[in-house]
C-alpha cells in the first residue's frame, strides 16, 4: 500500500473512532409515535422529544422512537385505538380525548376544587394509582410507559373580565369534557363543546366568548390571540396517557424493555413535572409581553367557596358512579380530597399567579 493509501486508511479509521456507535449502526428496532400536537407544539420541544432522545440515548442507538405529527396516524379522539390496534405502535394523549371511554381517568381530575391551584396533578393520580389499582383496568390491551397532568385549567375570556360569579351567568364558554361541563352550567355558563381544531376559529368569530384552557395554550395555540382575560378557577387538569401496543413491547428484547421502563419512569417524571411547572408562567409572561394579554383576575374567599358548593353535586354523583367501575366510590373520594389538600395551595401563591404579577409591576 502507497503512502497516499495508508492515510487514506488512517483517515478513515479516525473518522469511525469519532462517530458514536449508535450512529454508525441502523437501530434494530424502529418504533412510530402517534402524536396529536404539531411539531412546534411546546410539549413535544421540551419533555416529549426528550424523552424519545433518552430512549435513542440508553439503548444506545438501538432502538429508535419515530414521531408523527399533526394526527398523520389518526385522528386525536383515536390515538388510544391506534395503538390498540397495531396501527401506531406508541402515542401521548390526553383522555378527554375519549370522551366516555374512560371514566375514571377522564374524571378524576376534572373534579378540582375550584378554589385550589394543583400544580402536580400527576402526584395525586399515581397516589390513587397506588390504592386503588384496579382503575388501571381501563387501559386493559396496551401497556402504559407514563402519565402527566397540567397544571389547573382557568378560563379565559375574550372581551369580557370575569370578576365575580355573577359575570359567569350566561356567558358561552367552551368546556374540553363532560364534567367540566356540567360544573360550568352549575355557575349559570352556557356551555359549548367544540373539537379542540375549531376553538380558536370560534373565539375569534366571536361564536363563544371564552374556554376553560391551561395558560400554555395562550402561546401553543396561540389563544392568546384572542384570549384577553384569564379568570383564577380551577376546573381541571388535563391528565395525559403514553402507551404501547402490549404486543410490540413484549416483543421487544428484555433489555431494551427495561430500557423503556427506566426512562418512563423517573425521567419521564422530572420532565413533565419541570415542563408543567415553567411552561405556564412563561407562556403568561408571553401573553403579557407580546400578545395583548390584558389581566388574570382572583375571586373574593366568599365567591371562591360559592362556586365550590355550586359545582360540587356533579362530584358527588361521579364518586357515586365509580361503584359501577369496580372502585369503591366513597373511599376514593377521601382519598382525592385528602391528596388535594396536601398538593393542592391557594390560587394567589400559585406560580401562574406570582409570575402574572411580575408583569404589572
Amino acid at each position: 500500500m502507497n503512502n497516499a493509501g495508508k492515510f487514506l486508511c488512517s483517515a478513515l479509521l479516525a473518522l469511525g473512532m469519532m462517530i458514536p456507535a449508535s450512529a454508525q449502526a441502523a437501530p434494530e428496532y424502529v418504533l412510530s409515535l402517534n402524536l396529536p400536537i404539531p411539531p412546534i407544539h411546546t410539549r413535544w420541544q421540551g419533555p416529549l422529544q426528550a424523552w424519545v432522545q433518552e430512549v435513542e440515548k440508553r439503548s444506545q442507538g438501538r432502538l429508535k422512537i419515530e414521531p408523527y405529527f399533526a394526527e398523520a396516524l389518526s385522528p386525536r379522539a383515536e390515538a388510544f385505538e391506534s395503538v390498540k390496534s397495531g396501527i401506531a405502535d406508541i402515542t401521548e394523549c390526553a383522555y378527554e380525548a375519549n370522551s366516555g371511554q374512560f371514566p375514571f381517568h377522564e374524571g378524576i381530575l376534572s373534579i378540582s376544587s375550584p378554589e385550589l391551584y394543583l400544580e402536580d396533578g400527576t402526584a395525586l393520580v399515581k397516589g390513587l394509582y397506588a390504592k386503588y389499582p384496579q382503575a388501571l383496568k381501563e387501559l386493559d390491551g396496551v401497556k402504559l410507559l407514563f402519565t402527566h397532568a397540567s397544571g389547573s385549567l382557568v378560563i379565559g375570556t375574550t372581551t369580557k373580565p370575569i370578576r365575580t360569579l355573577e359575570d359567569l351567568k350566561g356567558l358561552k364558554i367552551n368546556a374540553n369534557s363532560a364534567m367540566i361541563a356540567e360544573r360550568l352550567k352549575k355557575l349559570g355558563v352556557t356551555v359549548v363543546s367544540l373539537p379542540l381544531s375549531d376553538i380558536y376559529s370560534a373565539m375569534e368569530q366571536g361564536v363563544i366568548e371564552g374556554t376553560t384552557m391551561s395558560p400554555e395554550l395562550l402561546v401553543s395555540r396561540r389563544y392568546g390571540d384572542c384570549l384577553k382575560y384569564v379568570t383564577e378557577l380551577a376546573v381541571q387538569n388535563t391528565l395525559f396517557y403514553c402507551v404501547i401496543n402490549q404486543d410490540v413491547y413484549d416483543s421487544l428484547p428484555e433489555d431494551l424493555r427495561k430500557v423503556l421502563d427506566e426512562v418512563s419512569g423517573d425521567f419521564a417524571d422530572k420532565a413533565f413535572a419541570n415542563y408543567w411547572e415553567s411552561v405556564d408562567v412563561e407562556a403568561t409572561k408571553k401573553w403579557r409581553a407580546d400578545m395583548g394579554g390584558k389581566e388574570f383576575i382572583l375571586f373574593s374567599d366568599a365567591d371562591y367557596a360559592k362556586a365550590r358548593e355550586l359545582m360540587q353535586p356533579p362530584v358527588d354523583e361521579w364518586f357515586e358512579s365509580l361503584n359501577k367501575e369496580g372502585l369503591p366510590g366513597a373511599d376514593v373520594k377521601k382519598t382525592f380530597y385528602e391528596l388535594e389538600g396536601k398538593l393542592g395551595i391557594k390560587w394567589a401563591d400559585s406560580p401562574i399567579y406570582k409570575g402574572y404579577l411580575e408583569t404589572v409591576k
